[in-house]
């Protein structure tokens, strides 16, 4: 039986989750004053704390920092099952988990090797796994994650890659017909889709290690998470964040193999036919792969106790 103080703490829990369902779509998660209320507050603290830590943690899988959100969950598993509305680059997103965000990103195959190892064999770890499988068979029987983007709603159960590889084959097709002005403004269409991609397909783009062409594997033991790009007009490298000027507006990005170390580059001209085919059978790879290693993470999510070898063929140890 439970004690008068347990029943009054899970009394004051359910009271908080209510405030937080009416609340959270007029707080953004991780502004200042959110931050200040989570430090100040004491009586509704695991209210605001929850939100607030679920939106860092949402944020970190967002911008690919594999170390942050590993370090997150190892202390705090549970927040991989929160909910939460956050703008993320250019789309507000509507009440979802980490994991849900790791689904429809794709983001499965090393991201997913953190959430195994970090959920511990409890019982506890046991009610963590069942509540992201629950969203998992959730997500499967509804539309999707609901997001606004310049003001229009979308529902998805996936990131829309097909709308990307559809301009980069439209490219590729038009090329020949185009003329040198209406080919650069093909190209800069696909720079400001570039804009939009989830930061773990920048990340492959810019791999050092494992270079962005259909004979990559995209399976290595290992992911080198950096968004550096060459800038070929002074030889510098910058950082493929959202905050990148005139991507879409005087480049766009490929992979560069003309130098003496291939790597992601801005291109302010059109590059060949060829050059874009090559991105775009690396991107139709890497999407195919990371669909079958959604299939082996939540295989491996109903094994409790799981601890993920990140190799060519992951399993559990």
């Amino acid at each position: 039986m439970q004690s008068k103080s347990d029943q009054v703490s899970k009394k004051t829990q359910l009271q908080n989750n209510r405030l937080f369902r009416l609340v959270q779509d007029y707080f953004d998660p991780l502004s200042k004053d959110t931050g200040r209320l989570n430090r100040v507050n004491k009586e509704f603290n695991g209210f605001f704390n929850n939100y607030y830590q679920t939106a860092r943690l949402m944020k970190s899988i967002a911008s690919g920092n594999q170390q942050l959100m590993t370090n997150m969950i190892s202390n705090h598993p549970e927040l991989l099952t929160q909910k939460v509305s956050m703008l993320v680059g250019n789309m507000s997103l509507k009440k979802v988990s980490p994991f849900e965000f790791i689904l429809w990103t794709m983001d499965v195959r090393y991201m997913g090797a953190a959430i195994l190892n970090a959920i511990h064999a409890s019982p506890d770890g046991d009610a963590i796994r069942n509540t992201l499988l629950l969203q998992y068979s959730d997500r499967l029987s509804r539309p999707g994650i609901s997001y606004r983007k310049n003001n229009t709603p979308y529902t998805e159960q996936y990131f829309d890659y097909a709308a990307y590889a559809n301009a980069l084959q439209s490219y590729i097709d038009n090329y020949d017909a185009r003329t040198e002005e209406e080919c650069m403004a093909a190209w800069l269409r696909i720079g400001i889709m570039q804009r939009d991609l989830p930061t773990y397909i920048r990340q492959h783009y810019c791999d050092s290690e494992v270079p962005f062409t259909p004979e990559a594997s995209f399976q290595s033991p290992e992911f080198n998470r950096n968004l550096r790009v060459l800038n070929l007009e002074n030889n510098e490298f910058e950082e493929w964040t959202d905050e990148l000027e005139d991507l879409g507006t005087t480049f766009a990005i490929s992979y560069h193999t003309m130098g003496e170390t291939p790597c992601a580059a801005k291109l302010s001209y059109c590059p060949t036919a060829e050059m874009v085919q090559r991105d775009l059978d690396a991107f139709k790879k890497l999407i195919k792969t990371r669909l079958n290693d959604e299939n082996l993470l939540i295989q491996l999510l109903k094994t409790p106790g799981c601890k993920l070898v990140s190799d060519s063929n992951p399993k559990c140890i």
